[in-house]
């Protein structure tokens, strides 16, 4: 690396407003606040929305089913018009899964219909809410990642670009460019669940955390081409029980977007405790239930992806405004863990964080108390107010599967009054030390093999994540220290990290007893950065790099 002592000479770029993350949390505060600007006739300045991603939505995926309500507010009714939402849901069903059976629910619980909302690839919605955006007179930085934020006094003043150009031990190469000082009046962080800069503002005490630790789920999603069908067209499905059973929290979905194309997804709750339960392996064994498999049979793979989805519902959402910063969409852990939906909460974050940006603008003062007004703001909105009503249920989820349904029930019917609030006594990174494989676990089913169709192994679904890192830049993901994983988690836990990444960018060399990094993978899912019973795995942003999601 190159040596501390050096003084670095940046760029230093003035801007009013940052937007750190162009998904649709972001690009909804940035749309809005030129929009409000313009009625209120109110300069905005340069408003900047950076994003890693090669292009807008290269890094954004969802399930998605979407409450459309917030998306109306933010655009006119010809932009509303032209988005992509896709089919409406016309079919539903609740499915109960057992190995060799199923049981559907004669109709769907209230809490998760989700009939007459649309169906929607939320990459290619953000592809056109980045293009709204531009019209209406916003910057947008693609490829440009945000390695820090600036500090001052206790006040976020900026952000810091990742530097370009250095090789792969960190020295510079010919063209070596240092990343830019950008400082800003206000910084909106937007970048996605279990995010580097969040921590940091944590860690530094700018933020205050949640009042409970946070809980998340790794989402995993293939985009499949099947015969077509018309009944696939607008049919909701979502399951339970098979094949996580008492293994894990979550469930799995399918979503017809077309009549030949199905979304196929399981989401596994991250506070597992088996070191050898293997996500991927369990999405595998998902699709090859006799009932799932008839659904993509003769079908093949045409997208991948995976990524962490912030499940603990509003009890673990942490301040959300300090001086010079504002948190929104997933970084802020803005998700209905019950109704499985958190785009709406994200677009209705956006939209009041952009409100008080223009009040503070129009007062030329964006003091801690001024900024603190967009939490108030939000938590008076409708989507605040139904997330809230189903507040404590996601904490009774790891009880067991009629607990868990007990527990909505109630939410439902008492307005979340009850059930209380089970507070979580560790973080997911929590493992059970197991040394050796039990016998009839999950990860028995190998995951290797699956070339073609439907069945593929991670390396063959990785193709169609179109994910790529340069060889010549730094690794974003380092091994902190390598005597933790040969003395400590080796013996405890037989390096989870090989099982619980659903790109295998971790690798065993069990002759040398270290684990080898396969960056190249990297999916951005960020499972890494919570799951790691030891802690002992730095995962930053990188140079450049990632997925580049389409239709996801």
């Amino acid at each position: 690396m190159m040596a501390d002592s050096i003084r670095i000479e940046r760029d230093v770029i003035h801007a009013d407003v940052v937007i750190v993350g162009g998904g649709p949390a972001g690009l909804a505060c940035g749309t809005h606040l030129l929009r409000v600007c313009r009625q209120r006739g109110i300069s905005p300045g340069t408003v900047m929305v950076l994003d890693k991603g090669e292009f807008s939505g290269a890094h954004v995926l969802s399930g998605s089913v979407v409450q459309p309500e917030p998306f109306k507010e933010l655009l006119t009714g010809e932009e509303y018009r032209k988005l992509p939402l896709g089919t409406a849901v016309k079919r539903e069903r609740f499915v109960l899964l057992g190995s060799r059976y199923l049981l559907s629910a004669p109709l769907v619980p209230p809490p998760l219909s989700s009939r007459g909302l649309p169906i929607t690839s939320l990459s290619d919605l953000t592809e056109e809410l980045a293009r709204i955006y531009e019209e209406r007179g916003g910057e947008i930085y693609h490829d440009t990642p945000v390695s820090r934020l600036l500090l001052e006094g206790g006040r976020v003043t900026g952000v810091r670009l990742t530097d370009r150009g250095r090789s792969r031990d960190g020295s510079p190469r010919p063209g070596y460019e240092p990343g830019a000082d950008i400082l800003a009046r206000v910084v909106v962080v937007a970048e996605g669940a279990a995010g580097p800069l969040v921590d940091h503002l944590l860690s530094e005490g700018i933020l205050r955390p949640a009042a409970c630790l946070p809980s998340y789920g790794l989402g995993i999603k293939e985009l499949i081409k099947v015969p077509p069908r018309p009944e696939n067209k607008g049919t909701c499905v979502h399951t339970v029980g098979y094949p996580l059973m008492r293994k894990a929290t979550g469930g799995g979905f399918i979503y017809g977007l077309s009549e030949d194309t199905l979304a196929l997804g399981l989401v596994v709750g991250l506070d597992y405790l088996s070191p050898w339960l293997e996500p991927h392996t369990l999405f595998r064994a998902f699709k090859r239930h006799p009932w799932v498999r008839r659904w993509i049979e003769g079908g093949e793979v045409i997208g991948y992806g995976a990524k962490v989805v912030p499940e603990g519902g509003l009890p673990a959402v942490p301040q959300l405004a300090a001086a010079g910063v504002l948190l929104v969409g997933d970084a802020a852990g803005l998700v209905d863990p019950v109704r499985i939906k958190g785009v709406h909460l994200g677009v209705r974050s956006g939209l009041s964080a952009a409100e008080v940006i223009a009040e503070c603008l129009a007062a030329g003062e964006f003091s801690s108390e001024r900024l603190k007004e967009y939490e108030v703001r939000l938590k008076r909105s409708a989507e605040w107010r139904s997330a809230a009503q189903f507040r404590n249920a996601r904490s009774w989820f790891g009880q067991g599967l009629l607990p868990a349904i007990g527990a909505t029930a109630l939410s439902w019917i008492f307005r979340g009054w009850i059930p209380p609030l089970l507070r979580k006594s560790r973080p997911d990174r929590y493992l059970r030390p197991e040394p050796h494989q039990p016998a009839g676990t999950p990860a028995t089913q190998s995951n290797a093999g699956g070339q073609s169709g439907v069945d593929l192994d991670i390396a063959s679904d990785l193709f169609f994540s179109g994910t790529r890192h340069s060889e010549h830049q730094p690794s974003h993901i380092t091994i902190r220290d390598p005597r933790v994983c040969a003395e400590k988690c080796l013996p405890r836990y037989a390096a989870p990290c090989t099982r619980f990444c659903p790109a295998e960018v971790y690798e065993l060399d069990e002759q040398a007893r270290t684990i080898r990094v396969r960056v190249e993978n990297c999916l951005h899912c960020r499972t890494c950065r919570l799951k790691c019973p030891e802690d002992n795995i730095s995962w930053e942003v990188p140079e450049a790099g990632g997925p580049r999601y389409r239709r996801m």
